[in-house]
């Protein structure tokens, strides 16, 4: 994957052109669910799963409240983007909270979430559909040094009329 062109397009699409790095080594979000930017087939890390013909216009993945929410009824693929607000170090933890409501589809299928920071794929999760309602909060040790500013990557597809949420992705203190 080409990081550095990846991170110079996602701080030119900041509406300032910079991003605001927190250098403090505690607790914190990694996020602004306002800096998500949709990535190009070429840059998206989980391009082997792109579907044919991708759909996801942007009123279908959206801020809502404190949570970024995909409704799958519109939207069937999405790979999205933005700098990390933190530096990571190894041996740190870094907390996730995403959720989706009940599962449906005319035909038995998966859905695939995964989140990925820099290159450490911090969350992959196949759930069969249909199924119910269901909640993640896996928190997870970091493998090794990750400054601030690299890309953190929400990818996202399943089959069907469903609905994701993404609260939050943070250094967490354990």
């Amino acid at each position: 994957m080409r990081w550095w062109f990846i991170l110079g397009s996602l701080i030119s699409g900041c509406p300032s052109g910079e991003i605001a790095v927190d250098p403090d080594p505690g607790p914190g979000s990694l996020i602004d669910h306002t800096l998500w930017l949709e990535l190009s087939e070429a840059d998206d890390p989980f391009a082997s799963h792109r579907l044919e013909a991708v759909v996801c216009p942007e009123w279908a993945r959206q801020i809502e409240g404190d949570i970024y929410e995909v409704e799958t009824d519109d939207c069937n693929y999405v790979s999205l983007a933005q700098p990390s607000l933190r530096p990571l170090n190894e041996g740190d933890h870094v907390e996730l909270v995403f959720w989706h409501l009940w599962l449906w589809a005319p035909m038995p299928a998966q859905g695939h979430v995964a989140i990925q920071i820099g290159d450490w794929i911090v969350a992959d999760e196949q759930i069969e559909i249909p199924g119910p309602e269901e909640s993640f909060n896996p928190v997870v040790t970091v493998p090794h040094d990750l400054p601030a500013g690299v890309p953190i990557v929400f990818h996202l597809h399943n089959h069907g009329v469903n609905s994701w949420r993404l609260l939050s992705i943070e250094r967490a203190v354990h």
